[in-house]
């Protein structure tokens, strides 16, 4: 027989022994939902950081195509692919510039121009007169845009008066020569983009009923290459050669192209281009130099007809 003390101890522990067990039956599956929710909190959490990585990789390749575009356009592509390189960190920001020993340089300038431009309230002070002038400049990089001209940079616009080179690429001269199959080189194809502008200018007259002439000049030689500025970043080529295109241009007459000798003798076996010796002329810190007119077959013939 039990004593009541026994008693006391048995009830006690069985009581105690029912209260942890139905606690336990209570508590385990809060505990697995709290653990559920947790596992859940984390795999929520995850998933908001990979998606929001994933979506600053996205904008971080946006910014990369967006700079890559323009650098295209304010670039050559061989100097926009170097500072695409320093973008990414793999490059050196050194100032990028490069030595060229054979580039053909054109000054095409429309003389007139400054003519027709007038600041009055038909031309809405000169508004009119720049809507214009941006339409030529725009059909003009149209033309240069085309794959036959890929070979030919545009440098900039002065005014009224649009600069190119060619030869500004490593290789350049054997790949026009390699697609075009023949004795074409660099000159003489900036010699038809020269002849392609005037034709176009033409086009342009009768569509605005205007009487714009185009004045072209040219020279082969060594220039150097660079990039500066920062924020707005400027290609643009430095040397003799530059100066004295620019002097071709200013020392030529209007719907002609004239050259220098150097530049004349890269074109002179091509059948499908006239050269004219035109004699000696005065070239503003320079000197006397030789220069020549660069014509078509069918435009000579009009010339000696007195057309």
């Amino acid at each position: 027989m039990l004593s009541s003390c026994s008693i006391l101890v048995y009830k006690i522990s069985f009581h105690t022994n029912s209260d942890i067990y139905l606690v336990m039956v209570f508590v385990s599956p809060l505990i697995m939902i709290v653990l559920d929710r947790d596992q859940d909190f984390a795999a929520r959490i995850e998933w908001i950081w990979r998606d929001k990585l994933r979506g600053e990789g996205e904008e971080v390749e946006t910014m990369q195509g967006i700079n890559k575009v323009l650098l295209e356009n304010l670039l050559p592509d061989h100097v926009a692919k170097h500072f695409l390189t320093i973008i990414k960190g793999n490059g050196s920001e050194d100032l990028y510039s490069h030595k060229y020993e054979r580039v053909y340089v054109m000054f095409a300038n429309i003389p007139n121009y400054k003519e027709f431009y007038n600041e009055n309230d038909i031309n809405k002070q000169g508004l009119e007169c720049i809507r214009l002038l941006n339409e030529i400049i725009c059909d003009f990089d149209l033309l240069l845009s085309k794959p036959k001209y890929s070979s030919i940079e545009k440098i900039k616009t002065i005014g009224s008066s649009y600069m190119v080179a060619a030869g500004l690429s490593p290789g350049a001269a054997a790949a026009v020569k390699k697609e075009c199959g023949r004795e074409k080189n660099l000159a003489i194809l900036m010699v038809e983009f020269g002849f392609q502008l005037m034709q176009l200018l033409d086009n342009i007259n009768r569509d605005s009923f205007q009487v714009f002439s185009l004045r072209v000049g040219a020279s082969m030689g060594p220039v150097v290459a660079g990039v500066v500025g920062a924020r707005k970043p400027q290609y643009d080529i430095w040397g003799n050669t530059v100066n004295v295109a620019s002097r071709m241009e200013s020392s030529g007459q209007m719907g002609r192209i004239q050259v220098t000798e150097g530049f004349a003798e890269s074109v002179k076996d091509c059948q499908e281009i006239i050269c004219t010796f035109r004699g000696n002329i005065q070239v503003k810190g320079k000197g006397s130099l030789p220069t020549y007119w660069l014509d078509k077959p069918n435009k000579c013939k009009h010339m000696e007809n007195g057309i």
